[in-house]
Protein backbone atom coordinates (compact mmCIF):
# COMPACT_ATOMS: atom_id res chain seq x y z
CA UNK A 1 0.00 0.00 0.00
CA UNK A 2 1.53 3.46 -0.42
CA UNK A 3 2.57 5.73 2.09
CA UNK A 4 -0.45 8.17 3.30
CA UNK A 5 -0.16 10.97 5.58
CA UNK A 6 -3.42 13.14 6.64
CA UNK A 7 -4.09 16.53 7.00
CA UNK A 8 -6.88 17.85 8.61
CA UNK A 9 -8.79 20.78 8.34
CA UNK A 10 -10.91 22.05 11.50
CA UNK A 11 -11.28 25.82 11.72
CA UNK A 12 -13.68 25.71 14.71
CA UNK A 13 -12.81 28.15 17.31
CA UNK A 14 -13.81 26.58 20.54
CA UNK A 15 -13.81 23.37 21.70
CA UNK A 16 -17.15 21.59 21.35
CA UNK A 17 -18.28 18.42 19.64
CA UNK A 18 -16.90 18.61 16.75
CA UNK A 19 -13.34 19.73 17.56
CA UNK A 20 -13.29 16.99 20.35
CA UNK A 21 -13.88 14.45 17.29
CA UNK A 22 -10.96 15.91 15.26
CA UNK A 23 -8.95 15.72 18.40
CA UNK A 24 -9.32 11.99 18.90
CA UNK A 25 -8.94 10.87 15.42
CA UNK A 26 -5.50 13.14 15.53
CA UNK A 27 -4.98 11.17 18.97
CA UNK A 28 -6.25 7.70 17.27
CA UNK A 29 -3.57 8.06 13.89
CA UNK A 30 -0.82 9.15 16.43
CA UNK A 31 -0.76 6.49 18.60
CA UNK A 32 -1.26 4.17 15.75
CA UNK A 33 2.03 5.21 14.24
CA UNK A 34 0.08 6.93 11.36
CA UNK A 35 1.33 10.68 10.22
CA UNK A 36 -1.06 13.49 11.00
CA UNK A 37 -1.57 17.03 11.22
CA UNK A 38 -4.33 20.28 11.85
CA UNK A 39 -5.11 23.47 10.16
CA UNK A 40 -6.60 24.90 12.84
CA UNK A 41 -8.11 28.56 13.28
CA UNK A 42 -5.21 30.85 15.16
CA UNK A 43 -5.53 31.04 18.56
CA UNK A 44 -8.55 28.74 18.89
CA UNK A 45 -8.79 25.84 21.61
CA UNK A 46 -8.12 23.17 19.12
CA UNK A 47 -4.70 24.14 18.36
CA UNK A 48 -3.78 24.19 22.06
CA UNK A 49 -5.61 20.50 22.98
CA UNK A 50 -3.26 18.97 19.97
CA UNK A 51 -0.22 20.56 20.62
CA UNK A 52 -0.45 19.03 23.83
CA UNK A 53 -0.04 15.49 22.53
CA UNK A 54 2.28 16.45 19.93
CA UNK A 55 0.37 16.78 16.57
CA UNK A 56 1.95 19.23 14.29
CA UNK A 57 -0.75 22.33 13.88
CA UNK A 58 -1.01 25.18 10.95
CA UNK A 59 -3.06 27.73 12.58
CA UNK A 60 -4.45 30.25 9.88
CA UNK A 61 -6.91 33.43 10.16
CA UNK A 62 -9.35 32.10 7.67
CA UNK A 63 -11.96 34.50 5.66
CA UNK A 64 -13.00 34.49 2.51
CA UNK A 65 -10.81 36.83 0.86
CA UNK A 66 -7.32 34.64 2.05
CA UNK A 67 -8.50 31.44 1.28
CA UNK A 68 -6.37 31.29 -2.18
CA UNK A 69 -3.62 32.52 -0.33
CA UNK A 70 -4.06 30.24 2.92
CA UNK A 71 -4.52 27.52 -0.04
CA UNK A 72 -1.34 27.98 -1.56
CA UNK A 73 0.74 27.97 1.50
CA UNK A 74 -1.04 24.56 2.51
CA UNK A 75 -0.39 23.17 -0.73
CA UNK A 76 2.96 24.17 -0.36
CA UNK A 77 3.60 22.44 3.16
CA UNK A 78 1.47 19.46 1.47
CA UNK A 79 4.74 18.97 -0.69
CA UNK A 80 7.53 19.70 1.92
CA UNK A 81 5.59 17.41 4.59
CA UNK A 82 4.43 14.77 2.65
CA UNK A 83 0.41 14.89 3.33
CA UNK A 84 -1.57 13.67 0.64
CA UNK A 85 -4.89 13.31 2.07
CA UNK A 86 -6.96 15.79 3.10
CA UNK A 87 -9.82 15.57 5.76
CA UNK A 88 -12.14 18.69 6.10
CA UNK A 89 -14.10 18.91 9.82
CA UNK A 90 -16.30 21.44 9.33
CA UNK A 91 -17.44 24.07 5.91
CA UNK A 92 -14.69 26.38 6.17
CA UNK A 93 -11.93 23.15 5.67
CA UNK A 94 -14.30 22.23 2.96
CA UNK A 95 -13.89 25.23 0.98
CA UNK A 96 -10.52 25.32 1.65
CA UNK A 97 -10.08 21.69 1.28
CA UNK A 98 -11.65 22.25 -2.52
CA UNK A 99 -8.95 24.97 -3.50
CA UNK A 100 -6.16 23.07 -2.36
CA UNK A 101 -7.51 20.31 -5.12
CA UNK A 102 -7.53 22.96 -7.46
CA UNK A 103 -4.19 23.83 -7.48
CA UNK A 104 -2.88 20.06 -6.27
CA UNK A 105 -5.20 17.98 -8.22
CA UNK A 106 -3.06 14.37 -7.05
CA UNK A 107 -4.41 15.34 -3.23
CA UNK A 108 -7.32 13.09 -2.33
CA UNK A 109 -10.07 14.83 -0.13
CA UNK A 110 -12.40 13.88 2.69
CA UNK A 111 -15.44 15.55 4.15
CA UNK A 112 -17.10 14.95 7.50
CA UNK A 113 -20.78 16.05 7.49
CA UNK A 114 -21.69 16.87 10.78
CA UNK A 115 -25.27 18.94 10.95
CA UNK A 116 -28.32 18.90 9.33
CA UNK A 117 -29.21 22.07 7.22
CA UNK A 118 -31.56 21.59 5.01
CA UNK A 119 -31.54 21.77 1.13
CA UNK A 120 -28.82 24.01 -0.13
CA UNK A 121 -30.50 27.30 -2.04
CA UNK A 122 -26.98 28.41 -4.03
CA UNK A 123 -25.28 26.76 -6.93
CA UNK A 124 -21.86 26.98 -5.14
CA UNK A 125 -22.97 25.01 -2.14
CA UNK A 126 -24.97 22.49 -4.60
CA UNK A 127 -21.40 22.20 -6.32
CA UNK A 128 -19.17 21.63 -3.02
CA UNK A 129 -21.48 18.54 -2.79
CA UNK A 130 -22.01 17.04 -5.61
CA UNK A 131 -18.10 17.78 -7.52
CA UNK A 132 -16.18 14.64 -8.02
CA UNK A 133 -13.63 16.62 -6.36
CA UNK A 134 -14.52 15.16 -3.20
CA UNK A 135 -13.72 11.01 -2.68
CA UNK A 136 -16.11 10.67 -0.08
CA UNK A 137 -18.34 11.70 2.25
CA UNK A 138 -18.28 10.71 6.48
CA UNK A 139 -21.96 11.11 7.34
CA UNK A 140 -22.28 11.12 11.11
CA UNK A 141 -25.80 9.44 10.67
CA UNK A 142 -28.41 8.56 9.04
CA UNK A 143 -30.13 11.61 9.06
CA UNK A 144 -27.20 13.20 7.57
CA UNK A 145 -26.66 10.44 4.99
CA UNK A 146 -30.17 10.80 3.65
CA UNK A 147 -29.29 15.01 3.03
CA UNK A 148 -25.75 14.24 1.08
CA UNK A 149 -28.63 11.63 -0.88
CA UNK A 150 -31.07 14.45 -1.25
CA UNK A 151 -28.45 16.84 -2.63
CA UNK A 152 -27.41 14.54 -5.42
CA UNK A 153 -24.07 13.00 -3.93
CA UNK A 154 -23.72 9.41 -5.35
CA UNK A 155 -24.15 6.65 -2.45
CA UNK A 156 -21.09 5.42 -3.87
CA UNK A 157 -19.07 8.34 -2.38
CA UNK A 158 -21.27 8.75 1.44
CA UNK A 159 -20.49 6.27 4.30
CA UNK A 160 -21.96 6.89 7.92
CA UNK A 161 -19.26 6.82 10.44
CA UNK A 162 -20.65 8.28 13.72
CA UNK A 163 -18.66 10.49 15.84
CA UNK A 164 -17.17 8.71 18.97
CA UNK A 165 -16.97 8.74 22.69
CA UNK A 166 -14.23 7.90 24.60
CA UNK A 167 -15.73 5.74 27.16
CA UNK A 168 -12.40 5.95 29.45
CA UNK A 169 -13.47 9.32 30.16
CA UNK A 170 -16.81 9.20 30.05
CA UNK A 171 -17.96 6.54 32.72
CA UNK A 172 -19.55 6.68 35.88
CA UNK A 173 -17.91 8.59 38.46
CA UNK A 174 -18.26 10.13 42.17
CA UNK A 175 -20.03 13.74 41.89
CA UNK A 176 -19.44 15.25 45.05
CA UNK A 177 -16.70 17.77 44.57
CA UNK A 178 -18.94 18.57 41.62
CA UNK A 179 -21.84 19.96 43.48
CA UNK A 180 -19.89 21.89 45.96
CA UNK A 181 -17.80 23.16 42.95
CA UNK A 182 -20.90 24.55 41.13
CA UNK A 183 -22.83 25.28 44.43
CA UNK A 184 -25.85 22.54 43.72
CA UNK A 185 -28.11 21.93 46.22
CA UNK A 186 -29.56 18.88 46.94
CA UNK A 187 -32.46 17.42 45.32
CA UNK A 188 -33.72 14.03 44.58
CA UNK A 189 -33.61 14.39 40.81
CA UNK A 190 -31.20 16.02 38.26
CA UNK A 191 -32.67 16.51 34.84
CA UNK A 192 -29.79 18.13 32.80
CA UNK A 193 -28.84 19.35 29.45
CA UNK A 194 -25.11 20.95 27.74
CA UNK A 195 -24.93 22.67 24.87
CA UNK A 196 -24.49 26.07 23.44
CA UNK A 197 -27.10 28.60 24.40
CA UNK A 198 -28.17 29.34 21.28
CA UNK A 199 -31.76 29.17 18.95
CA UNK A 200 -30.49 25.76 17.46
CA UNK A 201 -30.54 24.22 20.74
CA UNK A 202 -33.73 25.45 22.05
CA UNK A 203 -33.27 24.97 25.73
CA UNK A 204 -36.36 26.98 26.39
CA UNK A 205 -38.46 24.81 25.49
CA UNK A 206 -36.97 22.62 28.00
CA UNK A 207 -37.37 25.01 30.60
CA UNK A 208 -40.55 25.84 29.84
CA UNK A 209 -41.14 21.77 30.46
CA UNK A 210 -39.67 22.18 34.24
CA UNK A 211 -42.16 25.36 34.10
CA UNK A 212 -44.83 22.73 33.98
CA UNK A 213 -42.97 20.40 36.37
CA UNK A 214 -42.59 22.80 38.97
CA UNK A 215 -46.26 23.50 39.19
CA UNK A 216 -46.86 20.01 40.49
CA UNK A 217 -43.67 19.18 42.58
CA UNK A 218 -40.33 20.59 43.93
CA UNK A 219 -38.28 17.61 44.25
CA UNK A 220 -35.70 18.31 40.90
CA UNK A 221 -33.67 20.83 39.80
CA UNK A 222 -32.89 21.51 35.85
CA UNK A 223 -28.83 22.07 35.29
CA UNK A 224 -28.33 23.85 31.88
CA UNK A 225 -24.18 23.62 31.14
CA UNK A 226 -23.06 25.83 28.28
CA UNK A 227 -23.02 29.40 27.37
CA UNK A 228 -23.61 31.72 24.50
CA UNK A 229 -25.61 34.13 23.12
CA UNK A 230 -29.04 32.97 24.26
CA UNK A 231 -28.45 32.82 27.88
CA UNK A 232 -29.88 36.63 29.05
CA UNK A 233 -33.04 35.35 27.02
CA UNK A 234 -33.46 32.38 29.18
CA UNK A 235 -32.77 34.11 32.43
CA UNK A 236 -36.12 36.47 31.21
CA UNK A 237 -37.99 32.97 30.50
CA UNK A 238 -36.72 31.72 34.17
CA UNK A 239 -38.07 34.58 36.10
CA UNK A 240 -41.12 34.88 34.04
CA UNK A 241 -42.09 31.16 34.75
CA UNK A 242 -40.62 31.73 38.53
CA UNK A 243 -38.57 28.71 38.25
CA UNK A 244 -35.28 30.38 39.16
CA UNK A 245 -35.54 28.11 42.57
CA UNK A 246 -35.67 24.62 40.12
CA UNK A 247 -33.60 25.86 37.42
CA UNK A 248 -29.54 26.71 37.22
CA UNK A 249 -27.28 28.12 34.62
CA UNK A 250 -23.98 26.57 35.35
CA UNK A 251 -21.91 28.06 32.32
CA UNK A 252 -19.11 26.55 30.68
CA UNK A 253 -18.22 23.52 32.98
CA UNK A 254 -14.48 21.18 33.52
CA UNK A 255 -15.76 18.07 34.06
CA UNK A 256 -18.51 16.89 31.91
CA UNK A 257 -17.94 12.94 33.06
CA UNK A 258 -19.03 14.56 36.27
CA UNK A 259 -21.95 16.86 35.75
CA UNK A 260 -23.62 13.74 33.46
CA UNK A 261 -23.10 11.33 36.22
CA UNK A 262 -24.84 13.22 38.69
CA UNK A 263 -28.04 13.52 36.34
CA UNK A 264 -30.89 11.14 36.58
CA UNK A 265 -32.25 12.45 33.51
CA UNK A 266 -30.18 13.91 30.00
CA UNK A 267 -32.47 16.12 27.75
CA UNK A 268 -31.50 17.38 24.34
CA UNK A 269 -34.19 19.89 22.83
CA UNK A 270 -32.62 20.82 19.62
CA UNK A 271 -34.46 21.92 16.83
CA UNK A 272 -32.13 19.96 14.52
CA UNK A 273 -29.15 17.42 15.28
CA UNK A 274 -26.69 15.85 13.59
CA UNK A 275 -26.08 13.00 15.94
CA UNK A 276 -26.35 14.51 19.36
CA UNK A 277 -23.24 12.83 21.07
CA UNK A 278 -23.81 14.45 24.39
CA UNK A 279 -26.37 12.05 24.31
CA UNK A 280 -24.24 9.53 23.86
CA UNK A 281 -21.77 10.40 26.54
CA UNK A 282 -24.33 11.32 28.85
CA UNK A 283 -25.54 7.33 28.85
CA UNK A 284 -22.31 6.47 28.84
CA UNK A 285 -22.49 7.65 32.48
CA UNK A 286 -25.70 6.19 33.37
CA UNK A 287 -28.25 8.70 32.25
CA UNK A 288 -31.89 7.67 31.08
CA UNK A 289 -31.93 9.97 27.90
CA UNK A 290 -34.71 12.03 26.10
CA UNK A 291 -34.54 14.03 23.03
CA UNK A 292 -36.54 16.01 20.50
CA UNK A 293 -37.19 13.72 17.62
CA UNK A 294 -34.54 15.92 15.14
CA UNK A 295 -32.78 13.95 12.89
CA UNK A 296 -29.50 12.55 14.55
CA UNK A 297 -30.76 10.54 17.57
CA UNK A 298 -32.72 8.31 15.65
CA UNK A 299 -29.86 6.42 15.43
CA UNK A 300 -29.25 5.08 18.72
CA UNK A 301 -32.91 5.98 20.60
CA UNK A 302 -35.17 3.51 20.27
CA UNK A 303 -38.27 5.23 21.53
CA UNK A 304 -39.30 3.96 24.79
CA UNK A 305 -37.00 0.97 24.99
CA UNK A 306 -32.94 2.96 24.71
CA UNK A 307 -34.58 6.18 25.61
CA UNK A 308 -37.34 8.66 24.66
CA UNK A 309 -38.80 10.67 21.50
CA UNK A 310 -40.57 13.81 21.87
CA UNK A 311 -41.89 16.31 18.89
CA UNK A 312 -39.22 19.36 18.37
CA UNK A 313 -40.37 22.39 20.56
CA UNK A 314 -42.48 20.19 22.03
CA UNK A 315 -42.68 21.33 25.47
CA UNK A 316 -45.84 19.84 26.92
CA UNK A 317 -44.68 16.22 25.32
CA UNK A 318 -41.60 16.77 27.14
CA UNK A 319 -43.14 17.91 30.64
CA UNK A 320 -45.24 14.58 30.51
CA UNK A 321 -42.28 12.71 29.74
CA UNK A 322 -40.01 13.61 32.44
CA UNK A 323 -42.80 13.66 34.82
CA UNK A 324 -43.56 10.08 33.97
CA UNK A 325 -39.74 8.71 34.39
CA UNK A 326 -39.77 10.63 37.69
CA UNK A 327 -42.72 8.60 38.96
CA UNK A 328 -41.01 5.41 37.47
CA UNK A 329 -37.61 4.38 38.60
CA UNK A 330 -37.71 0.89 36.93
CA UNK A 331 -38.81 2.76 33.67
CA UNK A 332 -35.97 5.13 33.89
CA UNK A 333 -33.27 2.05 34.73
CA UNK A 334 -34.83 -0.07 31.85
CA UNK A 335 -34.22 2.29 29.31
CA UNK A 336 -30.41 3.32 30.82
CA UNK A 337 -29.78 0.02 30.52
CA UNK A 338 -30.71 -0.90 27.44
CA UNK A 339 -29.04 2.03 25.77
CA UNK A 340 -26.19 1.45 27.69
CA UNK A 341 -25.76 -2.38 25.55
CA UNK A 342 -25.18 0.43 22.34
CA UNK A 343 -22.04 1.89 23.58
CA UNK A 344 -19.57 -0.64 22.03
CA UNK A 345 -20.93 1.16 18.53
CA UNK A 346 -19.81 4.56 19.57
CA UNK A 347 -16.42 3.56 21.06
CA UNK A 348 -13.49 6.19 19.99
CA UNK A 349 -10.96 3.51 18.99
CA UNK A 350 -13.58 1.28 17.12
CA UNK A 351 -14.78 4.70 15.19
CA UNK A 352 -11.67 5.48 14.55
CA UNK A 353 -10.69 2.36 13.01
CA UNK A 354 -13.75 2.61 10.64
CA UNK A 355 -12.49 5.88 9.26
CA UNK A 356 -8.79 4.44 8.88
CA UNK A 357 -10.13 1.96 6.33
CA UNK A 358 -11.57 4.39 4.21
CA UNK A 359 -8.38 6.08 4.06
CA UNK A 360 -6.64 3.28 3.29
CA UNK A 361 -8.73 2.41 0.49
CA UNK A 362 -7.31 5.93 -0.72
CA UNK A 363 -3.74 5.25 -0.28
CA UNK A 364 -4.39 2.57 -3.17
CA UNK A 365 -5.46 5.34 -5.18
CA UNK A 366 -2.84 7.44 -4.32
CA UNK A 367 0.14 8.00 -6.38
Amino acid sequence: MNRYAILHIDLGRTFRGGQRQTFNLNRYLKLNGIETGCVVAAGGKLEDHLTKIGVATFPINYNGFDIVSESVRLKRICGELGFNIIHAHDSHGHNLALTMKFLKPDLRVVVTRRVISGKSKTLMSQWKYTTSKIDFFIAVSSAIENELLQWGVSDRRVVQIPSGVDLAEFSQTATDDFREKYHIPEKKFYIGTACALDKNKDVATLIRAAGKLSCERDDYLLLVAGDGAGRMELEALMRLLDVEGNVKLLGEIDDMSRFYSLLDIYVLSSRSEGLGTSLIEAGACGCTLVASDCGGPRDFIDDNRSGFLFPVEDDEKLFLIIKELLDDDSKRESAAKVFSEKLDLYEIDHVCEQVVKYYNRLALLTG
